[in-house]
């Protein structure tokens, strides 16, 4: 993806008055992709985002009752596939700040590892889940497999959704488990989430109310390695956010 595709992917943020929303795949020191950004990097960014926005607490997002939303530019952030050097490089920068994340984790990938150093094929471990957790970090579903959804028939997108869903909620009973769509991409089919479940999308969802869309709530991201426009988009963000 080009540099300026990827930031004109960005610039779009979230409805008037609604949480934007940011995603993030990898942190680490030297994995070169444009899913991945440096623990620098990744501080980077998260201070420019406190200097601008209002961090929402993941625990405390409700579908039926949107209390929690606040009056000022807010940001949530969120992590996708279930990356174990989210746990290494960003969870002790989260700490330091103090911020708390939505966790979304792939389920069937929990625990697996390579055979030699790639950090692709590392997923976090069910003890680091529960670590997560007990830090006040929420923990949500990516899936089964990280199948791409809109290429499965109706009683396969609803088992890779659902199971998933599921295998989260009976770890962590009494949770709301949201739910992230893999690459984007919505099954061809309506799914019945659980009642308190918000499913989010990528850029390629419109930047539309969560009350109006609660199954395709956009995120965005801070395009790697583009960090002299990361302001700009910051300036973008809450511009909407005051529509």
């Amino acid at each position: 993806m080009s540099k300026k595709l990827e930031l004109i992917n960005a610039l779009c943020g979230s409805a008037p008055g609604w949480p934007l929303v940011l995603y993030f795949h990898h942190v680490h020191p030297t994995l070169k992709h444009y899913t991945s950004i440096t623990p620098k990097d990744f501080e980077e960014g998260l201070c420019l985002l406190l200097d601008n926005f209002k961090i929402i607490e993941p625990s405390v997002i409700r579908k039926r009752c949107f209390d929690w939303n606040p009056k000022e530019p807010s940001v949530l952030i969120t992590f996708d596939d279930g990356f174990k050097d989210t746990y290494d490089f960003a969870l002790p920068i989260l700490n330091k700040y103090g911020v708390k994340a939505i966790f979304f984790l792939i389920t069937t990938n929990i625990g697996t590892k390579s055979s030699g150093l790639n950090p692709w094929k590392n997923y976090l471990s069910w003890a680091e889940i529960n670590d997560l957790h007990s830090m006040g970090h929420t923990i949500g579903s990516h899936t089964l497999s990280h199948s791409a959804l809109n290429k499965l028939s109706m009683e396969e997108a609803n088992y890779e959704i659902i199971h998933s869903i599921n295998t989260i909620k009976n770890k962590f009973s009494g949770d709301s488990i949201h739910f992230s769509y893999p690459y984007g991409l919505l099954p061809r089919c309506e799914i019945i989430f659980p009642e308190d479940t918000f499913a989010f999308g990528t850029v390629k969802a419109p930047a539309n109310s969560w009350e109006k869309a609660d199954t395709n709530i956009r995120r965005t991201y801070l395009p790697a390695g583009q960090n002299s426009k990361w302001k700009r988009l910051m300036e973008k963000w809450r511009t909407q956010w005051y529509g």
